[in-house]
């Protein structure tokens, strides 16, 4: 069955421009959706569209249409007729009936009925639409992640806090969240900040939205999956999944204290399409449609500039500057004597006339065609998310004007997080002076060391911002996941209330279960155990096993345990499954007891648990336990456990019992079979006979990735970086196998022990630019090694400063020791002195400190680095056999 999918978000253009790219990337997913937002945003988006109560087909994607919710004011709210109270009532009750028409519509011989609900912020009324439907509900979050942390942690036990901070205008207090940077109390979102008295009920309204929205994530978390059997004792919470429009490189941390609670998926930036005539929807906001002929002039007017001379300024659909503030803009572009394009909204006064040619001023424009001009070479933002994003994914340093909502959040992150742009800051009034505003746009453009590295940023962002997107990059696999989620979702209600109302058998129920293990999706398979616990084949004993193998797979071994102990009649396959779970999660002991009392022990169930064995690190156990079985003289009639006991031998470089296993692989005629091989080479490589491993490697007809990578691997550890260099030329050069992070990662710390400094340069530079590899923690450490080791003290600390990542103890380490080559013990105490910032509490980098001093000859420093370890790391109190005698 295909997906249908139901997008529903405020009437506010800002909200509705990120719902529509996700509904054309869904849509290009092969499901089918239809978009839904108030009908007077509906009237403005289709002014030509005369029906409201049929959906309207989008002319370029067959499969998405356009079907509006009303919330009483069809017409569209007008301030200066309409009660904002009565406004906002009246909308919360009128959308959810509305939507639930929608939503309850029945399927055609075009379209399937709807089948999942994507809601986006302040919504807080479409998951009950949806429960009641018997639909999934799914939160499409279109601000930073870093926002949702802010907006949770205030509903839950941070909001006392915070508002006595705003109250007592404490506002540079510096609240620390769980995971993420320290951030002051006026760098928060506005909205939980300081609230005006004019806006109080609108301001009022979206606070309450946002609060009832975490209610219904709360909700759905509460909801247990099970109620009946040995199985009621769990109280494993649903996971509600949420959609974020960021990228992971982009906040890789902050989500982190919420894995027990959200399934979190950023499928980022959702940016816009180039402008058709094709009749796509026109934006809502009534200035801001321009014909192709304006579009036409504006781009023909930046493209006689030079690269990246243009100052772009635009402040959003919903900020109209006042008169005093666009005459300090004009004051500063006139004395920065810069080519710019402003775009304008409302009545133009205080801008002033355009001098020269220098200057273009319109009422809107397509800002992702704009901002993907070269000649744009800064965006004047008012840091709402969305053009950010696009700021971020076209590679245009920005300066942050905000203005209310999350945008003072926006540029907090992006000038101290990503450093692609800078705050302008304002004055008491809320005005930004021209002198301000000056003073950022030389910094942002012109030749400082300052400006430099935010275009670098810039660049980076643009780069990782790609590559989330392409095909196989994090935001692309999680949005074809989620799709295949609510696919599996999908078929359970069919099986489970389906149209002849049948309910699924044991074999049915299996199946899914299985299903799930292959996605490792315990959330849904969770909702087919409850399933199963309530259908009429409870006892089925082949369902409880592969549930015992889906939550051992999942790591939800304690839930595993209770199916376990439910199954009537345990065969070899849930015992397997059992065993398998406690091996592989790391309960080697319960794993071993458990294998102990099976009165059959079959080959698989050997190789779970001696792979449960190898991956915790005991590979002696491992070993031991293989020799029992080829003791019970159990057939090898599949080769999978031939790898995992020749990587326990590798790992204890015992190459005499490597041999004897080579041996085993050549007389159970597993020989030619290509995984084997490659571990045969990895083996004794690490075990120290190069010259077998060679030999080995060689005589392997059609090599793969892993192959040429192993082989290359052991040649560098054993010192022959030339020899692993060679390789890599032959494997890109004789072969369509592309390297990969592990290759590089190994040649770039092989070009470092051989002082392959210019190599290193190019293996590290191919990886990026030719391989499209993002640089990991590791790669950026062999660098610095690289240069560290051959004394190049001043380039070690220049790459240094452009990592994109936060240097760790180890980078430090290895420019440490690099200034202690060089003699230069200044610089050497002032990187000891930030390690120990770093790390107070570890050891060995006080002894770092004190080696350092005593170089030096300092032997005060000596004495107190040495008093301060002490003092940090001082012994519990114990015995000694002298004392004891």
């Amino acid at each position: 069955m295909v997906e249908h999918f139901l997008l529903v978000c405020y009437p506010m253009q800002s909200h509705i421009n990120p719902l529509l790219q996700l509904a054309r990337r869904l849509v290009h997913a092969g499901a089918y959706v239809t978009f839904s937002t108030a009908v007077s945003a509906h009237r403005l988006m289709f002014p030509e569209s005369s029906s409201l109560n049929l959906p309207l087909d989008d002319p370029v994607h067959r499969r998405l249409s356009y079907f509006p919710y009303s919330d009483g004011y069809d017409d569209g709210y007008d301030k200066t007729k309409h009660s904002e109270t009565d406004y906002f009532a009246t909308s919360t009750i009128m959308s959810p009936r509305s939507l639930h028409s929608i939503a309850s519509s029945p399927y055609t011989d075009d379209k399937p009925a709807i089948t999942c609900i994507i809601y986006a912020i302040v919504i807080s009324w479409a998951p009950k639409v949806a429960a009641d439907l018997g639909l999934p509900a799914v939160l499409f979050w279109i601000q930073p992640s870093a926002v949702f942390s802010i907006y949770y942690h205030y509903f839950h036990g941070y909001k006392n806090l915070i508002d006595s901070k705003s109250t007592d205008d404490d506002l540079s207090y510096s609240l620390q969240l769980p995971g993420m940077s320290p951030i002051s109390i006026k760098d928060l979102p506005s909205l939980i900040v300081s609230v005006k008295s004019e806006v109080d009920v609108r301001n009022n309204w979206i606070v309450d939205g946002f609060r009832d929205m975490f209610v219904q994530l709360d909700l759905e978390r509460q909801r247990v999956y099970s109620s009946s059997s040995s199985f009621s004792g769990s109280v494993e919470k649903k996971r509600p999944m949420v959609l974020v429009n960021s990228f992971k490189a982009l906040e890789p941390d902050v989500l982190f204290p919420f894995e027990d609670k959200f399934e979190f998926m950023t499928i980022g930036p959702l940016l816009p399409s180039p402008p058709t005539n094709s009749g796509v929807p026109r934006n809502i906001v009534k200035e801001t449609t321009t014909t192709m002929a304006e579009t036409k002039e504006y781009m023909e007017w930046l493209n006689q500039w030079p690269v990246k001379s243009v100052i772009y300024l635009s402040f959003g659909s919903m900020s109209i500057l006042k008169k005093e503030q666009n005459m300090e803009v004009s004051r500063a572009l006139r004395d920065i004597g810069r080519p710019y394009f402003w775009v304008v909204r409302g009545d133009r006064e205080g801008v002033a006339n355009v001098e020269n040619g220098m200057g273009m001023v319109v009422s809107w424009c397509s800002q992702m065609e704009v901002l993907s001009h070269n000649a744009v070479g800064c965006f004047v933002t008012h840091c709402g998310w969305n053009s950010m994003l696009e700021g971020i994914a076209s590679g245009v340093p920005m300066i942050g004007f905000p203005q209310w909502s999350e945008q003072p959040t926006n540029v907090e992150l992006m000038e101290g997080t990503w450093k692609n742009g800078i705050r302008a800051v304002v004055g008491e009034d809320g005005v930004l002076m021209s002198t301000e505003l000056s003073r950022c746009l030389e910094t942002v453009m012109g030749d400082g060391e300052r400006g430099e590295k935010i275009r670098e940023n810039a660049q980076y962002w643009k780069k990782m911002a790609r590559l989330s997107l392409k095909e196989g990059g994090s935001s692309d696999l999680n949005l074809m996941s989620f799709v295949k989620d609510v696919a599996v979702a999908i078929s359970l209600v069919r099986c489970m209330v389906g149209t002849d109302r049948i309910s699924p058998d044991g074999h049915i129920l299996s199946t899914l279960v299985k299903a799930c293990t292959e996605l490792c999706n315990h959330r849904i398979g969770k909702q087919v155990h409850s399933m199963f616990l309530i259908s009429d084949f409870f006892n089925d004993d082949v369902v409880k096993s592969a549930l015992v193998n889906m939550y051992s797979k999942c790591g939800l071994i304690s839930d595993a345990r209770k199916v376990f102990d439910d199954v009537t009649s345990k065969n070899d396959i849930c015992l397997t499954a059992m065993v398998s779970g406690y091996a592989c999660n790391g309960f080697l002991s319960e794993s071993i007891g458990l294998f102990r009392t099976m009165p059959w022990k079959k080959l698989k169930t050997w190789t779970a648990i001696i792979t449960g064995f190898v991956r915790n690190g005991d590979n002696r156990g491992a070993l031991n336990l293989f020799a029992e079985m080829r003791d019970q003289d159990v057939t090898l009639s599949d080769g999978h456990i031939l790898p995992t006991i020749l990587s326990a031998a590798a790992n204890l470089a015992e190459l005499a019992l490597g041999k004897q296993l080579h041996c085993l692989v050549m007389v159970s005629g597993y020989q030619n079979n290509l995984f084997i091989t490659n571990t045969l080479v990895d083996m004794y490589a690490k075990c120290s006979d190069i010259t077998t491993a060679r030999t080995i490697f060689n005589s392997i007809p059609i090599r793969d990735t892993v192959s040429w990578t192993t082989m290359i691997v052991g040649e560098a550890h054993h010192g022959q970086a030339n020899l692993a260099l060679t390789l890599f030329d032959a494997m890109i050069n004789q072969t369509k196998h592309k390297p990969n992070e592990v290759t590089f990662l190994v040649l770039l710390q092989a070009c470092s022990h051989a002082g392959l400094v210019q190599k290193g340069h190019q293996m590290f530079e191919s990886m990026v630019q030719n391989y499209k590899i993002i640089p990991s923690l590791e790669h950026y450490t062999a660098m610095l090694d690289l240069m560290s080791r051959s004394g190049l003290v001043s380039e070690a600390e220049a790459f240094l400063k452009k990592i994109p990542i936060p240097p760790d103890e180890v980078m430090w380490a290895a420019l440490l020791s690099s200034c202690e080559r060089s003699g230069d013990t200044n610089k050497s105490i002032a990187i000891a002195d930030a390690m120990l910032s770093m790390k107070p509490k570890e050891p060995s980098t006080y002894i770092l400190l004190s080696n350092t001093y005593a170089l030096s000859g300092r032997w005060d420093c000596v004495a107190k680095t040495r008093k301060l370890m002490a003092e940090h790391h001082r012994n519990p109190t114990g015995l000694s056999w002298e004392t004891t005698a």
